[in-house]
Order: C-alpha cells, then sequence, then structure tokens
C-alpha cells in the first residue's frame, strides 16, 4: 500500500513531524484533515513555515537523530515546503553561527558511528525504499544545511520540483543509497553544491537539471576554518554536480544545465567577505567554481551538459581523483562526451589525478563548441 502525501483545495495537513513511522512500518494512508501546530503547517498553493523552537529537521522520516527506522512507499507532490522566513540567516560578517543545523528534508540519517566508520561502504543498508518526490518547491530561506539529505536508500525519485536557497550546504546529498532518480528539477542559489553523491552510492541518474548559483556562503566559513586550524590555504572548489566519493559507482549525468545568474565577469560572493573580515588588500579568489567533479567515482557518464561560468573565479570543467578513507577508489570507467563549456577564465578545463589507466576502463572524451 503507498502512503501518499497530496493536497487538494482548501484543505490543511499538519504534524509536528510528518513521519514519525515506527520500527520496519509499512505505509498506509494518512487522510487529510484540518490543522495546524506552531512548529509545521500547510498551505495549498501557500509556503510551509516552521517555526524558530524546533530542533529537528523541518520533515524527516526519523524520529530521532539516532534512530534507524524502516519506510517505504511515500509519495510526496504537489505542495510547497519552507522554513519560515524570519529565522535568523547565515550572515558571514554579523551573525556568523546559525543556530538551525538541520535540512529542510531528511530521508533517513547516518548514525555516529557510521560516520566514524571512515566511509566504509560496507556499513549501508537501505531503509528507506520506494520514495517519490514530484511538483514539489522546496524553499530552505537560507537556513540550516541541505535542503534534502538522503542517506541509506533505496529506490528514490526527486522530478520536476524546486530546491532553493539552501543554508551552509547543498541542494540534494546522497549517502549510501542507491537506484536514485534526479529529473528535471531546478535547483538555485545553493550554499555549496548542487547534487552531492557524498559516498557509497550506486546507480545515479541525473538529467535534465538545472543548477543556477552554487557555492554562495560556504567558502568564506570554510576559509575561517582552515585559517583558524593553522593549516596552509588553498582554495575550494566544490562543483555544481558533484562525486566527493570514495564508493560511488554507475553514475549518469546528462543534459543538465550548469550556469550563474550573475552579470558578466562577477567574482563569487565569498570572496570579497572573506577580504572584508580579514582586511585582506586583496580580493582572494579562495571559493571558486567546478562545473562536475567526480571524485571517488567509476564507471560514470558524463554527456550532454551544457556549463556557462562567466567568472573570473571559475576553477575547472571536470575534475576526478581518488578518494581514500579506509575504501579506496580510483577513477575508473569514466566516459566525458558531448558536453558544452563556456567561461571567461579557467584553470583547468580537465583535471586528472590517480585515475586508473588501462584504456579498457577509462575513457575520456570531451568535445566543447568553438
Amino acid at each position: 500500500m503507498k502512503q501518499t502525501i497530496t493536497y487538494s483545495a482548501g484543505i490543511i495537513f499538519s504534524l509536528v513531524l510528518l513521519f514519525l513511522i515506527p520500527q520496519i512500518a509499512k505505509a498506509e494512508i494518512v487522510p487529510l484533515t484540518k490543522g495546524t501546530t506552531p512548529e509545521i503547517a500547510y498551505f495549498p498553493n501557500r509556503p510551509n513555515h516552521i517555526s524558530d523552537n524546533a530542533n529537528n529537521a523541518l520533515m524527516t522520516t526519523d524520529s530521532t537523530q539516532i534512530s534507524q527506522e524502516s519506510a517505504t512507499d511515500i509519495t510526496l507532490q504537489n505542495f510547497t515546503l519552507q522554513y519560515n522566513p524570519t529565522l535568523s540567516k547565515f550572515n558571514y560578517l554579523l551573525n556568523p553561527t546559525n543556530f538551525y543545523q538541520d535540512n529542510l528534508l531528511n530521508i533517513g540519517m547516518i548514525t555516529k558511528t557510521e560516520t566514524s566508520a571512515g566511509y566504509k561502504a560496507a556499513t549501508k543498508k537501505a531503509l528507506k525504499t520506494n520514495i517519490k518526490i514530484s511538483n514539489m518547491t522546496f524553499n530552505a530561506n537560507n537556513v540550516g544545511t541541505s535542503i534534502i539529505n538522503i542517506a541509506k536508500a533505496k529506490n528514490i525519485s526527486i522530478q520536476k520540483t524546486q530546491l532553493l536557497n539552501s543554508g551552509l550546504q547543498s541542494g540534494i546529498s546522497l549517502t549510501y543509497s542507491d537506484n536514485v532518480t534526479l529529473a528535471n528539477n531546478r535547483l538555485k542559489n545553493l550554499g555549496r553544491i548542487g547534487i552531492v553523491m557524498y559516498y557509497g552510492n550506486s546507480g545515479i541518474t541525473i538529467s535534465n537539471n538545472q543548477v543556477i548559483d552554487w557555492m554562495q556562503r560556504y567558502g568564506s566559513y570554510h576559509y575561517d576554518a582552515v585559517k583558524k586550524s593553522g593549516e596552509t590555504l588553498d582554495s575550494m572548489q566544490d562543483a555544481a554536480i558533484d562525486s566527493y566519493g570514495p564508493a560511488n559507482q554507475y553514475i549518469t549525468v546528462k543534459n543538465n544545465l550548469i550556469n550563474l545568474s550573475a552579470g558578466a565577469n562577477k567574482v563569487n560572493p565569498n570572496n570579497p567577505l572573506i577580504a572584508k573580515k580579514w582586511r585582506l588588500k586583496t580580493v582572494p579568489n579562495y571559493t571558486r567554481y567546478t562545473a562536475l567533479r567526480a571524485s571517488g567515482a567509476q564507471y560514470a557518464l558524463y554527456q550532454g551538459n551544457t556549463i556557462n561560468i562567466d567568472s573570473p573565479d571559475t576553477f575547472a570543467f571536470f575534475t576526478t581523483n581518488m578518494r581514500k578513507s579506509n575504501t579506496l577508489t580510483r577513477p575508473k570507467a569514466i566516459v566525458l562526451t558531448g558536453n558544452s563549456f563556456t567561461s571567461r577564465n579557467i584553470d583547468y578545463p580537465i583535471r586528472i589525478f590517480a585515475g586508473i589507466s588501462d584504456t579498457a576502463l577509462l575513457t575520456i572524451l570531451f568535445a566543447v563548441p568553438i
């Protein structure tokens, strides 16, 4: 039986947490009832809000940050979900710490034990299955971390959905997940990455999406963390569509549009903030744009993507490297073909490290119009 959450005109449905699902619960029809709570309110054709006293994700499949419930056959469609616009925003100069440190929507979680295991793909076990999201609008209003976090999940589909204004992290984040389809979505104004395959993912299809304005907030905070740690300052170049790795396999990234909405030749917004806070004489190009990154990825196709990055802070069109943290993954069997890339300034059109060079396993093809 499928659990469908949708809207008909004039009906308001609200829960403190949408998915307080017991262990190994089978999905059932959830009736729509009238009413609201201070934490969550749903409205047809109107934004949803969360109050400033909440301490968990606005919507979640888990009841606590360490729970491991199973959930299956869930559909979200045809309504808008957002953080309350009055919640305090990330402001690098005035309010460097945001009190609300969670994602707008959680589909599964990684426990502290799994996080400290060092990206061991063997620890993954799908607990969230058959989840569909379509015709939605998610607006984080520059609050929290990522917009949608997916972890330990299988058979996930997000289509025809808008994901807007993440906090310090990404539009969509994937970890330990299999058979995920992300298609025909629009992601705009992301604090860090547009779509990130973090580690231990397989069977990911990312097609016909538009990613606009990534790396808008996180870079300046990263600069502070590196500087205060005493490590050497270099730069950070997370991508619009990114495999962080290790252990990401069988990936298709096809026919996506990636671009900036800023005017011609604009620097990344983090860099002048860094210069102002640290009283630098010149604006650094610390936070930089990469279109596609395939680190810790194997058996991946990047085809037919159209990229336009008009900024002096452009790092690369495509980069790949190995990832090692208990699990070692070297780039292997990667096809890059038929993509279009335009940039005013760029350091590396293609940057490859530590790949397996057997031509039967690794093919790099690059086509760009003149």
